[in-house]
């Protein structure tokens, strides 16, 4: 007996609204503004919270567990490690640079190259955390602990794409992409990443094709000194931006219809292009109308608090005009300083409510998950306790994504 539409089939919906996510992004932004950095651990476990429940694969909303706590002792375990490890790099070039370069200050720069590594050793570390506090219908997801395996495979692809001047990036995306997917569980029913990395070459071609014209175009304009051609340049990044969001995006969908769990389940996405930059352009346009207008209630503020000062250091003399004129410049510094902030917190709590949400929005409804009935064969798996949580990429500051 073939199963029920409703049960092979399962789509994926998004619950979350403007108000509530502006109003938390603005009070933990606050937070840690007021605690100098320290609440941002709590902050980001909280628009986790806010987002993971937002999100509901068949109606069933998904849970993050994650706490603040373990984020900020994985972040103090890493600077830790970070101090140690950069600490003795730094000796090691700073003896190979004076035995071999007679002091050449750019052996010491070398240190520099060496978080690279590092940073996708975070990167991967980050995602089996983020995976290890996720919940669906009671089931935790999970990831295998190979960080270091993650590290030298992405050193090595990133190095074949620098070589080849950015030919090879479709079979990074692949392979790295399908290192992580073939390593993640849902209960104990594993992901795998199918296909061939050549199926990222369409896409891709795309991008060189634009960098090729942008290229030659400019190049013309150079060489013939024509202003007139060489207005292509700028209209170019512009061109650039949307060629790289179309490889983002036809990657993502092409890469999530080669991806399977267990035996049979599959996913459809039919994210666009088109939606995807509107989204940017909408939000571009939203943060520049709020700049301004935020900047214009704060100029207006400044100049009623600067007539209010001025006010108050008039009839003063000696030693009272001295404390009213330090006064005065102290009132107008705090404000300055009050400005700032206020400026930066609304943006950033407007660029959650204007860029993530939306695009979380639109990749969650447009996916489909097949042979969903599959889902009910899944059991639990062990608790994965990640000592660490994501301090490494906070420290070196690859993991402020939520």
């Amino acid at each position: 007996m073939s199963e029920p539409a409703e049960r092979l089939l399962m789509d994926v919906d998004y619950a979350g609204t403007a108000g509530r996510l502006f109003g938390l992004s603005l009070r933990t932004l606050c937070l840690s503004v007021i605690t100098l950095g320290i609440y941002r651990f709590w902050m980001k476990t909280r628009m986790r919270r806010f987002y993971w429940s937002a999100v509901h694969p068949g109606g069933t909303p998904l849970e993050y567990t994650g706490t603040g706590l373990e984020k900020l002792l994985g972040f103090l375990i890493a600077v830790v490690f970070l101090a140690i490890y950069l600490g003795i790099v730094n000796l090691a070039l700073s003896f190979f640079g004076l035995a071999f370069f007679q002091g050449n200050p750019f052996a010491l720069n070398l240190s520099l190259l060496a978080a690279v590594p590092l940073i996708f050793y975070a990167r991967y570390r980050a995602r089996r955390y983020i995976l290890s506090r996720t919940i669906w219908r009671g089931l935790r997801f999970g990831a295998d602990q190979a960080a270091w395996s993650y590290m030298v495979r992405a050193l090595g692809h990133t190095f074949l794409s620098v070589i080849t001047l950015g030919l090879l990036l479709p079979r990074q995306t692949f392979y790295l992409e399908k290192f992580v997917t073939d390593r993640t569980w849902y209960g104990d029913l594993k992901f795998e990443q199918r296909g061939r990395w050549t199926i990222l070459l369409k896409p891709w071609l795309v991008v060189l094709g634009t960098v090729l014209v942008i290229a030659g175009l400019a190049g013309v304009g150079i060489h013939n000194e024509d202003p007139l051609s060489l207005a292509v340049i700028p209209f170019g990044f512009i061109a650039l931006f949307v060629a790289f969001v179309f490889y983002a995006v036809a990657s993502f969908r092409i890469l999530t219809a080669h991806k399977t769990v267990g035996q049979n389940i599959r996913f459809e996405s039919n994210i666009r292009t088109g939606r995807v930059i509107w989204i940017y352009l909408l939000g571009v346009l939203g943060i520049t109308i709020a700049a301004v207008l935020v900047l214009l209630v704060l100029s207006i503020l400044g100049v009623i608090i600067g007539i209010f000062l001025l006010n108050w250091t008039i009839g003063a003399d000696g030693f009272e005009e001295q404390l009213a004129n330090a006064g005065s410049h102290g009132g107008m510094v705090a404000y300055g300083i009050f400005c700032y902030f206020a400026f930066l917190l609304a943006l950033g709590a407007l660029a959650q409510v204007l860029f993530a949400q939306p695009l979380l929005r639109h990749y969650a409804r447009q996916l489909t998950i097949h042979n969903a009935h599959e889902i009910d064969t899944a059991s639990q798996r062990p608790f994965d306790p990640n000592v660490e949580a994501e301090g490494f990429a906070d420290a070196l500051d690859v993991g402020a994504a939520i």
